[in-house]
C-alpha cells in the first residue's frame, strides 16, 4: 500500500510540473503559476481572494490556467457532484478548461473561494484516469447526404478509451439540435443528412466509466453541398514601424458547438505551420458582442525581434484562418475594450485601464491624422492589351501601396 501511495504521489508531482510549465510557456505570470498550475497544492483559504486583486492580474490569465489544468480532461461532473454548495457552480467551468462565468466576477470568486480544492482534487485525479481527446479529426469522404469522419487515438491514456462519442450538430436553421452517436472504432459514417446542409462535429474519448471524458476534439464544419469549399482564409497585413518594441494581431472567428473558448496561434516556419509559445508571447480570447459563438482574439508579441515578422494563422478547435483585424499595440491587452467594442472590457478590469485614456485618446487622434485622403483626376489610357492608370497624389499619402478594386461591366444589347 506505501509503494502504491509514493507511486502515484510521484506521478501527481509529474503532472504538477508539467502544469506549471504549460502556465509559464503560455505567459502566465510565476506569481499566478505557483498559486494557480499546482494541482496538488490549491491557493489556502485567504489566498483564494488575494490571488485575484488586480494587483496581481491573475484574473486575466484564467483562459491560460484552465487550459494547462485540464490538459484535455474534462471533470465537469465531479466537480459539481463534489461542490462544497451545489448552487454555487458559476466557476465549475474551469473542470473542463473554460473560463465561461469570469464576468460575473463576485459570483465567479465566491464559487472558487468555497469549491477550489475539491475541483482540484477531481482534475489531479483525471490526469491519472482518463484519455485526453482524439487527434487528426479529418473528413475522408463527403456526398450530398453522407459524411464519413475519421480521427486518431488520443496522445495520453489511449488505453484507457471505452467508447467514442460524435456529437453531430446541424447549423443551417436557426435551431441548433445535437445528435450522439457512439462508436468504439476510429471513424463513422453519418448518413440522411440534408443535401445543401451545414453541420459542425466533434469526439469525446470516455472512459469505462463515462464520467470520466476527454475535452471535445477539434471541431469539424462541413456542408453538403458540392460546391462547397474547404474553409474560408481571411487575411491581413500588419505593418509596424522599424523601431516597434511590439505588436498584436487579433482574429474573429466564429466557433462551432461544443468548442471551448481558447484559439491557438501558429506561425509559418518554411513550408509549415508551429504554435507560437513562450513568454514573449500573449493571447487573449474574448467573446464578441455579436454573440457566444463568435470569439475574438489578439496575439501580442512583446520585445518584437526581426525573427517575429512572417505570417501568422489563428484557429478555434481545428478551423485555420489567417489573422484578421490590427490592434493597437500601445495599450494592454486586457484594455483593448477602450479602442474595439469587438473585445469586452468587464467591470473587474475596466478600472485598471482608466490609467490609459490619453494613450487611446493619442492613438484615436493619431490613426485619424495619418489616415489618407481619397485620391482625385483618376483617368484611364488604353495601351495595346493594357489599361494605364493615373491620377493625383492624395493628402497624406506616405502609403506603401494602393488598392484597386474592379467591377465587371454589363455589355449594352
Amino acid at each position: 500500500m506505501r509503494l502504491a501511495y509514493l507511486a502515484m504521489l510521484v506521478l501527481y508531482g509529474q503532472a504538477s510540473h508539467h502544469i506549471e510549465s504549460c502556465c509559464r510557456n503560455r505567459g502566465v505570470s510565476e506569481t499566478c503559476s505557483r498559486a494557480l498550475c499546482r494541482l496538488d497544492s490549491p491557493p489556502g483559504d485567504i489566498e483564494r481572494y488575494t490571488i485575484f486583486e488586480a494587483r496581481t492580474g491573475c484574473a486575466h490569465f484564467l483562459p491560460e490556467i484552465a487550459e494547462c489544468i485540464v490538459d484535455g480532461r474534462d471533470s465537469t461532473e465531479c466537480c459539481r457532484a463534489n461542490a462544497v454548495q451545489a448552487d454555487e457552480s458559476s466557476c465549475l467551468g474551469l473542470c473542463r478548461g473554460s473560463p465561461d462565468g469570469v464576468n460575473h466576477w463576485i459570483r465567479y470568486q465566491s464559487c472558487l473561494a468555497i469549491n477550489l480544492p475539491s475541483m482540484y482534487s477531481c482534475i489531479l485525479s483525471s490526469h491519472s484516469n482518463t484519455p485526453t481527446p482524439p487527434q487528426l479529426m479529418k473528413i475522408v469522404s463527403k456526398t450530398r447526404n453522407s459524411v464519413e469522419i475519421q480521427w486518431s487515438a488520443p496522445a495520453k491514456y489511449s488505453e484507457l478509451v471505452h467508447i467514442y462519442k460524435v456529437h453531430v450538430t446541424e447549423t443551417s436553421g436557426s435551431k441548433h439540435e445535437e445528435v450522439i452517436h457512439s462508436t468504439k472504432q476510429f471513424s463513422i459514417t453519418l448518413t440522411n443528412l440534408k443535401p445543401d446542409g451545414k453541420y459542425s462535429i466533434f469526439v469525446v474519448a470516455h472512459a469505462s466509466e463515462l464520467s470520466r471524458k476527454s475535452t471535445p476534439s477539434d471541431v469539424l464544419h462541413f456542408s453538403t453541398s458540392v460546391s462547397d469549399r474547404v474553409g474560408v482564409t481571411y487575411t491581413s497585413t500588419l505593418y509596424v514601424p522599424q523601431d516597434a518594441t511590439k505588436a498584436t494581431l487579433a482574429c474573429r472567428l466564429k466557433m462551432g458547438v461544443g468548442a471551448k473558448m481558447h484559439m491557438v496561434w501558429e506561425k509559418k516556419i518554411g513550408s509549415t505551420y508551429r504554435r507560437v509559445d513562450g513568454s514573449r508571447f500573449r493571447i487573449t480570447t474574448y467573446t464578441s458582442e455579436d454573440g457566444p459563438t463568435v470569439l475574438v482574439s489578439a496575439l501580442d508579441i512583446r520585445a518584437l525581434d526581426s525573427s517575429d515578422f512572417g505570417t501568422y494563422k489563428c484557429h478555434v478547435r481545428g478551423n485555420g484562418n489567417d489573422y484578421g483585424e490590427v490592434s493597437s499595440v500601445f495599450i494592454p491587452y486586457h484594455c483593448l475594450g477602450m479602442c474595439d467594442s469587438n473585445f469586452e472590457l468587464t467591470t473587474l478590469i475596466g478600472s485598471n485601464c482608466l490609467e490609459y485614456e490619453s494613450q487611446v485618446r493619442q492613438c484615436q487622434a493619431e490613426v485619424l491624422d495619418m489616415r489618407p485622403e481619397a485620391v482625385s483626376h483618376l483617368h484611364t489610357r488604353a495601351e495595346a492589351d493594357a489599361t494605364v492608370l493615373s491620377w493625383d497624389r492624395s493628402d497624406k499619402a506616405e502609403v506603401g501601396r494602393h488598392g484597386f478594386h474592379g467591377f465587371p461591366i454589363p455589355s449594352q444589347s
